[in-house]
């Protein structure tokens, strides 16, 4: 039985194809990479699941029930989080705060008043679920740090707090590896496989060490269509894709988009 299941998408930009019959799915408890050169569609697709865009064709299939496509607004209830390729984090916000904005926002609390003093039982349970969220990051000792003191690395730490705090059931992952170092990107592959216990993970990433490393499966995006899926091994000799990604074998290196 599958989480998410995305069938028949296509999505035009006037004249320009930009998705054409892209079929995804992803099971529960399972981490699926979507990898494909600069421009063949994968943030479309993310942004298509999200209800930034309103795709021409298609049905979302949630839980195995066929259902219109999310509003931005309604990811929350749906158990569904996304992170950006950016940070998007508020720099006069200490971490804590910006992970528990991020949980008012969803649950409609009121962090604002809390911290007028209106809601107290609110503003802890919030306080308490945003610090098992930089906990589950190794942030906890950051938490009354400005996010505008941190160095771009750790800022993406608590990017990804924030979406896991609203303990989602599909989290998506917009090139979290971008910008990271080495001992960074080897903190990420671990959190990534750890997630499965507790979430599905759907990756847009350019970092192909990293997609080949923790996915269980993997789709490839050409041109707005899907060219081939399979585990890493069946996609990094697909010929389809060695193709794609002008005639070089060796996918899995760091050039890769």
């Amino acid at each position: 039985m599958s989480l998410l299941r995305i069938e028949n998408l296509c999505v035009n930009f006037g004249g320009l194809k930009a998705l054409s019959a892209v079929n995804i799915s992803v099971e529960p408890g399972e981490v699926v990479g979507l990898i494909g050169p600069n421009g063949a569609g994968k943030t479309t697709v993310f942004n298509s699941i999200c209800g930034f865009i309103s795709p021409d064709q298609g049905s979302f299939i949630w839980n195995e029930k066929r259902t219109s496509w999310p509003k931005p607004h309604q990811l929350h209830t749906l158990g569904i989080a996304r992170t950006l390729q950016g940070v998007g984090l508020f720099p006069d916000l200490t971490c804590l705060e910006n992970v528990m904005v991020a949980l008012d926002h969803q649950a409609k609390t009121g962090i604002v008043r809390g911290l007028l003093g209106a809601t107290d039982r609110d503003e802890r349970k919030l306080k308490n679920l945003a610090m098992e969220a930089l906990d589950q990051v190794g942030a906890t000792s950051l938490a009354q740090v400005r996010a505008s003191q941190l160095p771009f690395p750790t800022r993406k730490r608590i990017a990804l707090a924030r979406a896991l705090a609203s303990e989602p059931t599909l989290l998506l992952l917009d090139e979290p590896a971008g910008g990271l170092g080495a001992d960074d990107i080897d903190w990420l592959r671990g959190l990534i496989s750890s997630l499965r216990s507790t979430c599905s993970v759907l990756l847009v990433e350019h970092h192909m060490e990293v997609v080949m490393s923790v996915s269980d499966r993997i789709y490839v995006l050409d041109f707005g269509q899907i060219i081939s899926s399979g585990n890493a091994e069946e996609v990094r000799t697909d010929e389809a894709v060695i193709a794609a990604y002008l005639g070089n074998a060796a996918i899995g290196r760091e050039r890769y988009a």
